[in-house]
């Protein structure tokens, strides 16, 4: 339904009618001149169709979706997510202040 890119250019996150939000980025290696794209992570899973996910410009990995249900929800990378893009992606991470180091989001 719906794709943003980080505002820094670095990976991109989508939405779709299949209830998810899947992060995708660059996987770099030293024998691949070019990175190729995988899945990181499902950051969330909705019990509704989503349909749109923006970047907030204001905070450093910060993603807004909106989904069938009419209501805005805001997320923001935990420290385990910001370590895994570094390592993986090597992205270089912007401070966003304290983050708690990881998430648990319970069962719909």
């Amino acid at each position: 339904e719906d794709v943003s890119w980080d505002p820094q250019g670095d990976y991109i996150v989508s939405v779709s009618v299949d209830q998810t939000t899947r992060l995708f980025v660059p996987w770099r290696d030293n024998e691949r001149q070019l990175p190729t794209w995988h899945e990181l992570a499902r950051p969330q899973i909705h019990g509704y169709d989503l349909h749109g996910i923006a970047f907030a410009s204001n905070v450093p990995h910060r993603i807004v979706s909106c989904a069938d249900e009419k209501v805005v929800r805001v997320f923001d990378a935990p420290q385990g997510f910001i370590d895994s893009l570094a390592a993986v992606a090597r992205v270089q991470t912007r401070n966003g202040g304290a983050r708690p180091s990881g998430a648990l989001q319970p069962e719909l």
